[in-house]
């Protein structure tokens, strides 16, 4: 056997040891992590639920990533709330969405775009927050996944904040309209925001 082939062998050889040694060595390091924090979690902070029905039916919230971020998605819930005040008291009328000349009687127009990267969180999904009390119109919270034990890190707008899940009316609704959503099939998925390895 040559020394080329010699050192290529060994090169695999070790590629093979270090590469999984490593992928689960950091697996390990961030499940115990986020254990060890969803046990801080449950003593400490404040298990709420975040969803938003400002224009009268349920729906999911958006996150933001970072306190720039949240800032901005605290203007614009409170923009879209203001905006659905009006709209019930009379003072003006929804814009309805039009496509090409045809217009949908349920589709409607918010008044605001969204300002960050659009992420949502689960109407059903609970969060971990850990100062709810705080005179900023955001919170910082933990979203975790207990099944691969992955969290992330979300800034969510004070006024879409629930101390309980919605009641069964408004999320058999919700239900019924994701389901007439069409489905996108992406050919590589999404990547989890719970981590690499928590997909």
């Amino acid at each position: 056997m040559s020394k080329k082939i010699k050192f290529l062998f060994k090169s695999m050889l070790i590629i093979a040891i270090t590469v999984p040694t490593l992928w689960y060595s950091s697996q390990c390091y961030w499940q115990n992590k986020t254990k060890k924090l969803y046990k801080i979690a449950q003593k400490k902070y404040n298990k709420m639920y975040t969803y938003e029905f400002f224009s009268g039916a349920l729906d999911q919230t958006i996150y933001a990533e970072n306190i720039h971020d949240a800032k901005k998605m605290s203007v614009y819930y409170s923009e879209i709330s203001n905006y659905y005040n009006k709209v019930k008291n009379g003072d003006i009328k929804k814009k309805k969405v039009y496509v090409g000349f045809e217009c949908c009687d349920s589709a409607y127009a918010e008044p605001v775009s969204i300002p960050v990267k659009f992420k949502t969180i689960g109407v059903e999904k609970s969060i971990y927050v850990e100062n709810i009390n705080n005179n900023k119109d955001y919170v910082k919270a933990y979203v975790f996944n207990t099944y691969c034990w992955g969290y992330y890190v979300a800034y969510i707008a004070k006024s879409t904040i629930h101390k309980n899940l919605p009641p069964d009316s408004l999320l058999t609704k919700f239900y019924e309209h994701l389901e007439t959503l069409p489905e996108s099939n992406g050919i590589y998925g999404s990547l989890s925001p719970y981590g690499f390895y928590c997909n």
